[in-house]
């Protein structure tokens, strides 16, 4: 070990090959290191606490980890509406519980009630048509005659606001089918994108206008309204007519009447007389034809008549597209005048009741990536770039020029030969310089927020670090920092001033700095001797560490626009004044869910428990910018010496760090 052969990282006078090859020490992944030196320097996370690597609890299936995040199940919050240890999403993936309306809730923790007992959700009975809901309550017809909220006063089995003598005979449109991602609720159909094409169906129900339960129904005729395709955003949506030859290639000619029209496509719809629930049965002569008007599905009986059976029975099929660049909602319905029935005697109503489809599409911007994320999908492919960015896609970086004599140019971002400012603003004041060029004294910077212990906001105080946002408009900025009143030995730093460096993204995980795609990131800053000029609007709230940001100090914190003079107090923002808390006091009582903000003491119950809680990153721990304590330049991770230190503030000790920052010339 002396010359380095062998190491001996658990200081326990063994080399550490010795130790693995005696099992003293355990090496479950693998790596030829101990794993208690694992666990110690980070390379390893044990956040269930039981010793041993995470990557080999869930190894060797001591943890699970059933969304597959390579962090086991205990050590995550989650949702586990059955209580079984198991996350919700898991169950339904693995079908240990049934979803049956794909919400990724298990069905029996579903506030919607199952209120025919029957072990199904009620929305489900009636999507698959189990239950019936003809007053669209959405409660099936069963339920409410069962706790009086229909009367049934004829017997029928059907709420009697539902009888034909209110309601009258009931035309209705209900989608069945797209071809793409979307979503059907009632008679509405929900599509993620244009493209598509849709199935509906024309359904008819209570035609025994009397209620008798004598059989009456012999002919009926529904027309849809051909304006309503129209009706959203975009170009209208059109009948599916697949081009032809002859009437053979449409469909099947026996039991799904169609044709070959004149203008070389298929008649866009059918009655397929085969469905068992078809309104008129087998024996019968179907019609579906084109007009002018609409789209008109009709059929006449030579078998008698059809008997009532008290829900929608199937009439017509009808095939639409959706174009692609379609987007809002559509309202397709009935031509009211186009829509009757015939009963045995020859007598012809009018539809009591006429149902529409609605038909909602979602803007789609995939061939533009999304606009990539820097701006929002205004019609079909066409997106509206936030502040900074153009192109098609909204990929190309752009940024406001300013040049010596005044004006402002719109460039990419790297090709500014002047001063970069976040955006053209024009002259609106008339001094012959874009507005984006002036000098601007802007908004005092404002500092992070945090709820107390009884759910009020205040100031989130730190101990190492200041945390402040800077407000709209936007602006090329940079951030002063005032020492203004520090204790010994920092006190020889009053009245100094130093500048917030660069921003970057840290990854949130207590063991890790680096970001990553499956944890949180947040924005820190040190401190520099020269202003740093950027757009910090941009960042959100930023987290600003220093060796000279110390505990039970004081600071302030101004902006100076890029286009004003730095040695002019007068162009200075108001300032900030931010403390610091006393060292060790991370935190207050954990209430409302969270840990509330430094209470002016440090204790074992809140600041060293929620320090070790993000040591080993559990549910609910602080975020890593209240928590990271050390060293004097702190580094961004949360080790176990972070929660010794608190623990020692506990216990009395006081700021272990006295090396001063390197002074600005």
């Amino acid at each position: 070990m002396a010359d380095g052969d062998s190491a001996d990282c658990n200081v326990n006078g063994v080399p550490d090959e010795c130790d693995l090859g005696d099992s003293t020490s355990t090496d479950c992944n693998g790596n030829f290191v101990p794993d208690e030196c694992d666990l110690a320097d980070g390379d390893s996370a044990d956040c269930n606490v039981n010793g041993f690597p995470d990557e080999c609890d869930l190894g060797d299936n001591t943890s699970p980890d059933c969304n597959s995040n390579a962090i086991p199940d205990e050590c995550e919050t989650f949702e586990d509406c059955n209580d079984n240890g198991v996350r919700d999403t898991c169950d339904v993936d693995a079908l240990t519980s049934l979803d049956c309306n794909n919400n990724f809730v298990p069905d029996e923790c579903e506030p919607v009630p199952d209120c025919n007992a029957n072990g199904k959700l009620d929305i489900c009975d009636l999507a698959d048509f189990a239950s019936f809901d003809c007053n669209e309550d959405g409660i099936p017809d069963e339920c409410n005659l069962a706790d009086g909220t229909s009367l049934d006063l004829n017997l029928d089995g059907f709420p009697d606001e539902c009888d034909c003598d209110s309601a009258g005979v009931h035309f209705a449109f209900q989608p069945v089918a797209a071809s793409g991602s979307h979503a059907i609720d009632g008679h509405d159909i929900y599509l993620d994108h244009g493209g598509q094409l849709i199935t509906l169906e024309v359904q008819i129900g209570c035609w025994d206008l009397d209620r008798d339960g004598t059989p009456r129904l012999r002919a009926y005729q529904a027309q849809l309204d051909l304006a309503t395709f129209a009706s959203g955003g975009g170009p209208p949506i059109q009948y599916y007519t697949p081009t032809c030859l002859a009437h053979s290639d449409c469909y099947e000619t026996v039991s799904r009447l169609t044709f070959c029209e004149d203008f070389g496509g298929c008649t866009p719809g059918y009655i397929d007389t085969r469905r068992p629930d078809y309104v008129l049965g087998n024996f019968s002569v179907p019609s579906v034809a084109l007009s002018d008007a609409g789209v008109s599905f009709s059929a006449v009986s030579f078998a008698g008549v059809s008997e009532d059976s008290g829900h929608f029975q199937y009439g017509g099929t009808l095939l639409v597209e959706v174009p692609i660049e379609a987007h809002g909602t559509y309202t397709i319905g009935f031509l009211d005048e186009g829509c009757l029935i015939r009963i045995e005697d020859d007598e012809v109503f009018s539809p009591g009741k006429l149902t529409p489809v609605r038909i909602f599409v979602s803007l789609s911007c995939a061939d533009v990536s999304n606009c990539s994320g820097n701006g929002e999908c205004v019609a079909y492919n066409t997106c509206d770039c936030d502040l900074g960015w153009e192109g098609a896609d909204c990929s190309n970086a752009m940024t406001g020029c300013c040049t010596g004599d005044g004006t402002c140019e719109t460039v990419p971002a790297e090709g500014c030969a002047g001063t970069t400012v976040p955006a053209c603003l024009g002259d609106t004041d008339g001094s012959g310089i874009d507005d984006a060029c002036e000098c601007a004294t802007t908004s005092p910077a404002m500092v992070d927020v945090i709820p107390d212990a009884f759910g009020e906001m205040m100031p989130s105080i730190k101990n190492r670090r200041l945390s402040f946002s800077i407000p709209s408009p936007p602006r090329i900025q940079a951030i002063r920092v005032l020492f203004l009143d520090l204790p010994a030995p920092f006190d020889v730093l009053n009245g100094q001033q130093m500048w917030v460096g660069p921003p970057e993204q840290i990854n949130e995980s207590g063991g890790a700095v680096q970001p990553d795609q499956d944890s949180r990131s947040f924005t820190a800053a040190t401190l520099q001797c020269e202003p740093f000029y950027t757009n910090w609007n941009a960042f959100g709230v930023v987290h600003v560490g220093h060796r000279g940001i110390v505990p039970e100090a004081r600071y302030t914190v101004q902006t100076v626009d890029s286009q004003c003079d730095s040695n002019d107090e007068g162009t200075y923002a108001a300032a900030l004044a931010i403390p610091t808390s006393r060292w060790g006091d991370v935190a207050g009582p954990f209430a409302n869910g969270g840990w509330s903000g430094p209470d002016g003491r440090v204790d074992i119950t809140s600041d060293v428990v929620c320090t070790l809680e993000k040591f080993v990153n559990a549910a609910g721990a602080p975020i890593k910018a209240r928590v990271d304590l050390e060293p004097d330049d702190i580094d961004n991770l949360i080790n176990i010496s972070d929660v010794t230190f608190v623990l020692n503030a506990f216990r009395g000790t006081k700021y272990p760090f006295a090396e001063l920052p390197e002074p600005c010339n």
